[in-house]
């Protein structure tokens, strides 16, 4: 499963996460923020949907991902604006 999760590794920093949206909520204080994203590449049967689960949960963040009929992988991730930031840099 190593390779697995390498090539997961290498598809997250391969591919941009291309931002169709951003947007910064001041909750509290909190800056929070929210982004839409879609993945292009080689990224279904990769177990990627897996990967940013676990990455999300890992970091504490909230969303979704799901595969799409075009071979791209879409979903929104939200939480405190340098989570976010973080999952998008997760490797």
């Amino acid at each position: 499963m190593g390779s697995v999760e390498s090539l997961c590794s290498l598809i997250l920093f391969s591919v941009v996460l291309i931002l169709a949206m951003s947007t910064n909520v001041d909750c509290g204080g909190e800056k929070l923020a929210s982004v839409d994203f879609e993945i292009f590449g080689n990224v279904q049967g990769v177990c990627f949907r897996m990967y940013t689960e676990d990455q999300g949960k890992k970091l504490g963040v909230n969303g979704w991902v799901k595969n799409t009929r075009e071979g791209t992988v879409v979903g929104q991730v939200q939480g405190p604006h340098d989570k976010v930031n973080e999952m998008k840099m997760a490797e």
